[in-house]
């Protein structure tokens, strides 16, 4: 009589890892006794067509190596395989073949819901103040593992690239073909998240978010001060905002002051927004400075504010054409305020920026021309 061969180890190994340990039938776990609470292998490995002759659904053309194999396998619990043998004619071969499928399936599916995401990077880097900045890979990479995103096959686009310094229509122009070509050359199915990098003057930012904003799949990462890193902080006091009107009037104009990095005091604009604009609204944080934008829950909380805040305008003056933006805000804030805009309900955004401590109006969003000054 020719001695009984088991399971390659190689082949039992590879069924404990596909069934997660646990029961395949009951999907109960078998690394752990109930009774002592110890852990450890209390799984079986059974056959769905039995090793040898008269056990449970035993099929005789099958060979030893068949039957030995990893579709013939099922990791159950001592209690299920018991059951599975004693009623054979209530346990057939193709649902224990199905049950198996599905199970493995739904053990790899869970896995895949919990496991790092993929992204594609888009790095915008650009001169402020006389200063420029550069994006370093290991300081993104950085941030993305912190954030549970695997970086194993990420490709990275430096959107700045051949684009002018500044943050007139030019630079927009410039900056919107990169974009485009990120698109076309990286991120052409649109089934991997997008995940972005940027340091430009506030307009630029803004611009880059209404590029983005058909996006539904991006992340925005704030460079932070206290660590000069860009991983967001693991733990805080969530941040609110809060949106009121300051003055009210009839045209078609309205201007919307941002106080997010800090207050904005009127001083600092009445003299740059046109006499015309009679209607101002404000939507301000209620931690303002550098850690006004210092968790992920706060970037996704403001850009929920953003869209409310617009939406509340449009509502409010349905025949609005332009709104004024005059902002003080960090840079992932800028991003979120673009991605938040809708061209259909406020066709033109006329964004400003602070220079010498006075507002001035430097570039428009929208409206007929795309951009302009």
């Amino acid at each position: 009589m020719s001695r009984r061969k088991s399971p390659t180890p190689a082949t039992i190994d590879l069924l404990w890892a596909l069934s997660a340990g646990h029961c395949e039938l009951c999907g109960s776990d078998v690394t752990n006794a109930l009774a002592s609470g110890k852990r450890g292998k209390y799984g079986q490995v059974a056959h769905i067509e039995a090793y040898s002759p008269g056990g449970a659904r035993y099929n005789a053309s099958q060979s030893e190596k068949e039957r030995n194999s990893l579709d013939n396998l099922m990791l159950l619990c001592p209690t299920c395989h018991a059951l599975v043998d004693n009623n054979a004619p209530d346990f057939g071969v193709e649902f224990l073949r199905d049950r198996k499928r599905f199970f493995e399936a739904s053990v790899k599916a869970a896995v895949s819901a919990i496991g790092p995401t993929r992204s594609d990077v888009l790095t915008l880097g650009m001169r402020i103040g006389g200063k420029d900045f550069q994006i370093a890979e290991k300081d993104w990479k950085r941030a993305m593992v912190d954030a549970g995103v695997n970086v194993g096959d990420t490709q990275s686009f430096d959107a700045a690239r051949d684009v002018p310094e500044g943050c007139g229509p030019e630079t927009l122009c410039s900056l919107r073909r990169r974009i485009e070509k990120y698109r076309e050359l990286v991120h052409g199915d649109g089934s991997r998240r997008t995940s972005v990098f940027a340091i430009a003057p506030q307009p630029v930012l803004i611009g880059l978010g209404a590029m983005l904003a058909d996006d539904g799949n991006v992340d925005v990462y704030q460079k932070r001060r206290d660590t000069e890193g860009w991983s967001w902080a693991s733990d805080g006091t969530p941040n609110s905002f809060s949106f009121e009107m300051l003055s009210s009037g009839e045209s078609e104009d309205c201007a919307i002051v941002v106080s997010v990095s800090g207050p904005i005091g009127r001083e600092t604009y009445s003299g740059a927004v046109p006499s015309s604009v009679e209607t101002v609204y404000e939507l301000r944080a209620s931690r303002t400075g550098p850690t006004a934008i210092f968790l992920r829950d706060d970037w996704y909380e403001f850009k929920r504010a953003a869209i409310a805040a617009l939406f509340k305008i449009h509502e409010g003056h349905p025949g609005v054409r332009r709104l004024h933006v005059l902002p003080a805000m960090p840079v992932s804030a800028c991003v979120a305020f673009g991605m938040a805009w809708n061209e259909r309900l406020i066709p033109e955004l006329v964004i400003y920026e602070k220079r010498d401590s006075v507002f001035s109006r430097v570039l428009t969003i929208g409206g007929p021309n795309g951009y302009g000054e």
